[in-house]
């Protein structure tokens, strides 16, 4: 082969045996960059999925409150029908005379 040639040849290879190097270089970079974001990515996740655990905690306890309560409320409202009707006996006993003493 001429050595002109074979001269060009060898630049050219040179030539693209740097282009290739740099080209890996940006690639390696890229895919750190990536590797990082990724990372990042996952440990937001994680957060985000220990936030979700103590909402439902919270939303369980709250829930649990309510139920109480409603059962609370339900229980008092007996109590008060209990109580309306006590006191109308009272109010009747009490009614027409003196000391419960009716004129029926």
């Amino acid at each position: 082969m001429d050595p002109e040639v074979e001269a060009r040849f060898a630049r050219s290879e040179t030539s693209f045996k740097l282009r290739m190097d740099r080209a890996e270089e940006r690639m390696d970079k890229a895919q750190k960059r990536e590797d990082a974001r990724w990372k990042e990515t996952q440990e937001r996740w994680k957060k985000t999925e220990e936030w979700g655990a103590k909402f439902d905690k919270r939303l369980e306890a709250t829930r649990k409150l309510v139920e109480t309560g409603i059962k609370m409320v339900v229980r008092m409202n007996s109590r008060l029908d209990e109580m309306a009707k006590d006191q109308k006996l009272i109010l009747k006993t009490l009614q027409g005379g003196r000391n419960g003493h009716g004129s029926n």
